[in-house]
């Protein structure tokens, strides 16, 4: 497929009106606090949008509908002390996509890194 004018035009304009998804809008900010990123997205429309990096968190529990999606092997989900790192507690969707998920090595073996009540 040939790129034209009008093409680049129309993407531009749909960028720029919010049209395209935010990950392809502009590159997704640092997190500093997971807790507060999760509690930011389920105000704002439920989507959260991880960066490339290592995030350490303490668990982290959610109690609404969300999806939380990564870069796909470089966004991870590190949990202090080998503790989880999500608490799902609500019947609403909670998807996650492109997330990879680490212990802290520290922890009983049969300690999972996401829990689902």
């Amino acid at each position: 497929m040939t790129l034209n004018r009008r093409m680049m035009i129309a993407a531009a304009g749909l960028a720029a009106s919010g049209g395209l998804p935010v990950a392809a809008q502009s590159k997704p900010p640092k997190i500093k606090s997971f807790s507060a990123a999760i509690e930011k997205a389920i105000q704002g429309g439920g989507v959260l949008v991880l960066p490339a990096g290592d995030v350490l968190t303490d668990t982290v529990t959610i109690d609404r509908g969300i999806t939380i999606t990564g870069v796909a092997g470089r966004s991870r989900l590190i949990a202090k002390d080998g503790q989880p790192v999500l608490r799902i507690a609500t019947g609403e969707a909670v998807n996650i996509s492109g997330v990879s998920f680490a212990g802290g090595g520290k922890g009983a073996a049969e300690q999972a890194l996401v829990m689902a009540e």
